[in-house]
C-alpha cells in the first residue's frame, strides 16, 4: 500500500501510536493554529452516549472514556495520541465511522489522517486501519511549485494511479482561492465508510451471525 515517509494505507493501532498526534480539535483538516475547541474537553450527552453503547462493542467504560472522541449523530469522529490506547480495546463498531487525526512531521508539512474499524475475511473480527490521508502544503504555491508537487506524486505513486488496485490518489490541488492546497490517497475512495455497514455487522457482538425465523 502506498505511504508517506511515517505512516501507509492499511496501518493499524501499532503504526499508529508512533506518531505524535495533535491534540484533536473540533475541526481537524483546519490547519490554523486556532482551529476550534479541543475535543477532549466536549461534554456527551446521555442520549449520545447511550447511541455508542450500541454502537461500539467492547468495556462500557472504555467506551465512556473515549466518548468525546467518537462521533455523534452521523459526524467524523476524532482521535490523538490521547485517545489511542483507549480505542485499541475496542472490540467492534457496528456502524462504521471515521475519525481523523493530524500531525505535522519535523520539518514537514500538516497530514491529515482518517482510521476506521475494519472487519476480517470472515467477519469475527474489526481492527483500526488508515484509510485515508491527506497531505497539505502552503496556500501561496506558484504554479511551478505545484507541478513540482505533482510530479513527485506521480513519480512516488505511479504503480498506483491507475485505480486498479483498490488505492486512490488525487493530485495536489487549490480547491478555491486562500485554501490549503493538498494531495490525497485512499483505499475506499470515499471519506464516508457506510458502504461498510454490512461487513461490520457481521461481528458476532452485531448480531451478524443471528439467525432469524419468521415465526
Amino acid at each position: 500500500m502506498p505511504c508517506v515517509k511515517e505512516i501507509c494505507l492499511g496501518d493499524g493501532m501499532q503504526e499508529l501510536q508512533k506518531i505524535n498526534w495533535e491534540k484533536a480539535r473540533e475541526f481537524p483538516r483546519a490547519f490554523s493554529s486556532a482551529s476550534g475547541d479541543f475535543i477532549a474537553s466536549r461534554r456527551t450527552s446521555s442520549s449520545e452516549l447511550a447511541e455508542m453503547l450500541k454502537n461500539y462493542k467492547g468495556p462500557a467504560s472504555v467506551i465512556r472514556a473515549v466518548s468525546a472522541y467518537l462521533p455523534a449523530d452521523y459526524r467524523s469522529g476524532h482521535f490523538d495520541s490521547t485517545s489511542l490506547p483507549l480505542l485499541s480495546k475496542m472490540e467492534a463498531g457496528c456502524r462504521p465511522y471515521p475519525l481523523e487525526g493530524r500531525y505535522t512531521p519535523q520539518g514537514g508539512f500538516p497530514t491529515a489522517v482518517a482510521i476506521g474499524l475494519f472487519a476480517s475475511a470472515d467477519g469475527s473480527s474489526q481492527s483500526w486501519k488508515v484509510f485515508e490521508i491527506n497531505r497539505y502544503f502552503p496556500q501561496n504555491l506558484t504554479a511551478a511549485q505545484l507541478s513540482q508537487i505533482n510530479g513527485q506524486v506521480e513519480t512516488s505513486y505511479q504503480k498506483w494511479l491507475d485505480g486498479k488496485r483498490h488505492v486512490y490518489i488525487t493530485l495536489a490541488s487549490q480547491s478555491f482561492a486562500g485554501s490549503n492546497v493538498y494531495f490525497q490517497m485512499s483505499s475506499t475512495g470515499n471519506p464516508n465508510l457506510a458502504l461498510y455497514r454490512d461487513e461490520s455487522m457481521r461481528h458476532p457482538l452485531c448480531g451478524g451471525t443471528q439467525k432469524l425465523q419468521i415465526n
